[in-house]
């Protein structure tokens, strides 16, 4: 995503680019991220707690990870572990407000700007079939 090329950050990709005048056009192969992503959840019951550790295949931004624990609480659970980079990768996940501001978080989030709500969909579901 290289349409919204932002500066500033410690890695500057569109700095980096320009300095380098590179191609803006990345010419990845089709199956470099992936487009079928799995999500995954465990339940742990210790001493009369629920507790989830969830997978995601990529890097959640902090205001993701609170949506997933406010969604895992809503669910039952009194703790929950999020665990990155898990069954694959899919970059970042930015929230569409911090897609907005841009920074390298936004460019390495591959499928836009809806990115970070699909996965607390997925996330969600995961855990949804382990809180009972």
């Amino acid at each position: 995503r290289f349409n919204n090329c932002t500066h500033g950050g410690p890695l500057d990709v569109c700095g980096i680019c320009e300095f380098l005048r590179c191609d803006l056009n990345a010419h990845l192969p089709s199956n470099w991220v992936e487009d079928e992503p799995r999500f995954t959840a465990i339940r742990i019951d210790v001493n009369g707690e629920k507790n989830v550790v969830v997978t995601m295949p990529g890097e959640p931004l902090l205001e993701l990870g609170w949506w997933v624990r406010n969604d895992t609480q809503a669910l039952g659970f009194d703790r929950t572990f999020l665990a990155g980079y898990s069954n694959s990768h899919m970059g970042y996940f930015a929230t569409p407000d911090e897609y907005d501001i841009g920074g390298y978080e936004s460019q390495l989030t591959f499928w836009g700007i809806d990115t970070a709500n699909m996965v607390r969909g997925g996330v969600k579901n995961a855990a949804g079939l382990v809180a009972n």
